[in-house]
């Protein structure tokens, strides 16, 4: 339940979770200003943040028990790149996966499934959009100092870039372990990654996105998505017609190379300087 400001409840808890991962009190940039713009300014600020289409007000809606506990598990998984950075150096435990971008065509559209750290790769994004993806979803695990200022810009390129649908996915709160740790990067050990910061949201191929859900609490959107806006941006923006792929390929075919010599064209008074 959250108050008409955004802020949640003051119980004995609530406030505490505020106090940890909240924006001064406020479950996200979104509440935030528009608890302290007049609503012709937070109209126009949530234009200009959220674009064209996404000036309306986030309602919340109630769910049975039942929708709210369900969860399915899949043995599938289709991490491209695996993160080796700060505490998350998960190479020491698992590896890449090896198949490849695949779309899943259902009733509902043409779905895929970026997971966590594959959203800095731009490539990796480009092959689900080659690969048809309408929708893709990026479930993450990901904390403030870390990555926070990146979380509102990449998706909603991905989702410009490639003319489809994105959901990006990051959970909230703050795991602390009996066991202190460090991760060879010279900083003091610690027992816990940082705050996950949540602000989960949808971005749309027209550069609109949905304002995001809370930085500090569960919480559950619900989007209406027209899959008629991708084929609609493409063949506004014609993307896929003027990308000309085939000069990309040949440079990473060449790039792999051990031999690769990079396409530099040096100032000639760089060398007078050095003379």
């Amino acid at each position: 339940m959250e108050s008409s400001n955004g802020k949640p409840p003051q119980g004995k808890e609530q406030g505490k979770a505020a106090a940890e991962g909240s924006i001064g009190g406020y479950e996200s940039l979104h509440r935030l200003l528009e608890s302290n713009l007049s609503p012709e300014l937070f109209k126009e600020a949530s234009r200009l943040l959220l674009g064209l289409n996404c000036a309306r007000p986030l309602e919340a809606i109630s769910l049975p028990g039942a929708t709210t506990a369900l969860a399915e598990a899949h043995d599938f998984d289709v991490q491209n790149h695996i993160p080796r950075v700060g505490d998350f150096n998960e190479s020491t435990y698992y590896m890449e996966g090896n198949m490849g971008h695949p779309v899943f065509e259902t009733a509902y559209g043409k779905i895929a499934v970026n997971i966590c750290y594959g959203r800095h790769h731009p490539l990796n994004w480009l092959a689900f959009g080659l690969n048809g993806a309408e929708i893709v979803s990026n479930p993450s695990a990901t904390v403030g100092e870390l990555s926070e200022p990146m979380w509102p810009v990449e998706a909603r390129n991905a989702a410009i870039a490639n003319s489809y649908f994105v959901g990006s996915i990051n959970r909230v709160g703050t795991e602390v372990f009996p066991n202190a740790f460090t991760s060879g990067d010279g900083k003091p050990q610690h027992a816990d990654f940082g705050h996950f910061y949540g602000s989960s949201h949808f971005s749309a191929p027209d550069a609109s996105c949905t304002p995001s859900l809370s930085r500090y609490r569960d919480g559950l959107m619900i989007s209406d998505m027209d899959l008629n806006l991708c084929r609609q941006i493409k063949d506004k923006w014609a993307f896929r017609m003027t990308t000309r792929y085939d000069m990309y390929a040949n440079l990473l075919s060449e790039y792999g190379k051990p031999d690769y010599k990079p396409q530099v064209i040096s100032d000639p008074l760089i060398n007078k300087r050095k003379a």
